[in-house]
């Protein structure tokens, strides 16, 4: 009877401490120029919850009904917004590029809108295939500017260079002389004292 007691108050306890642990983790609200800084930012936002990533205020909810994520410093700077979009909503010249790579077959798991301050729009299309996962960087321009695989390294078999980047240094330097490394999506061009442009 008595070990029956003590065990009762012990879950109870537990149980109160889990409850006030969750509440205190789901009523943190960051300083008032960060809150205000974000309802500035995202009116009309809902279901926010607040919490701390390496010393930035970082605020999950939902905008225009899309899962969103948005950090901020202490002082209130917008930093970046990570926001869950459905594959349709990607740039077409990410689908194109993204269909036309080797990964085009694979399946698509997650995408993501990363925009940032001061920096282009970077969209994320998470693929697997078995047991392999592979995070695809694109610009809205349909670059590939990198991949990372579920360990954090680049896949052993990168894709070769899209047609986009080709183009583009065409486009910019019309008569230079150029070679692409396959799995290369940094393009480095050398002016040599002849004026001819090649790639390194």
């Amino acid at each position: 009877m008595k070990t029956t007691s003590i065990l009762t108050i012990v879950l109870s306890a537990w149980i109160l401490l889990g409850f006030i642990s969750c509440n205190d983790d789901n009523n943190y609200v960051p300083e008032y120029v960060v809150v205000n800084a974000f309802k500035s930012k995202y009116p009309g936002a809902k279901r926010v919850e607040w919490e701390t990533k390496s010393g930035y205020k970082v605020a999950e909810f939902q905008f225009n009904r899309k899962e969103t994520e948005a950090w901020f410093s202490a002082d209130g700077e917008w930093i970046m917004t990570d926001t869950d979009i459905p594959y349709n909503e990607l740039p077409g010249a990410v689908q194109d590029s993204f269909r036309q790579s080797t990964y085009g077959g694979w399946r698509v798991d997650d995408v993501d809108k990363i925009e940032r301050s001061n920096t282009e729009t970077i969209y994320i299309i998470e693929v697997e295939k078995g047991e392999i996962d592979v995070d695809l960087y694109y610009s809205e321009d349909g670059t590939l500017v990198k991949e990372i695989n579920d360990n954090g390294n680049i896949p052993n078999e990168p894709p070769a260079v899209s047609n986009s980047i080709i183009e583009k240094v065409k486009e910019m330097y019309p008569n230079a002389r150029f070679e692409l490394e396959s799995g290369n999506s940094e393009v480095y061009l050398t002016i040599k004292s002849d004026g001819t442009i090649t790639s390194k």
